[in-house]
């Protein structure tokens, strides 16, 4: 496993428990950010693990 797919697999694991879904809408959520903000998807996951972005709910 690269570090780039590393990150991306212990994003995923962040957002599930941030926003409480599946591994799956968890990963999509990730792919559609970076796509909406043109980043490559390694660089989003990143920033989910060093908590500059997060997808929990407000409210």
């Amino acid at each position: 496993m690269s570090v780039g797919s590393f990150k991306v697999h212990q994003a995923t694991g962040m957002v599930i428990a941030q926003a409480g879904v599946s591994p799956a809408e968890a990963l999509q959520r990730l792919c559609f950010y970076a796509d909406a903000v043109g980043a490559p998807l390694e660089d989003v996951a990143r920033q989910v693990v060093d908590r500059a972005i997060s997808f929990a709910s407000v409210g």
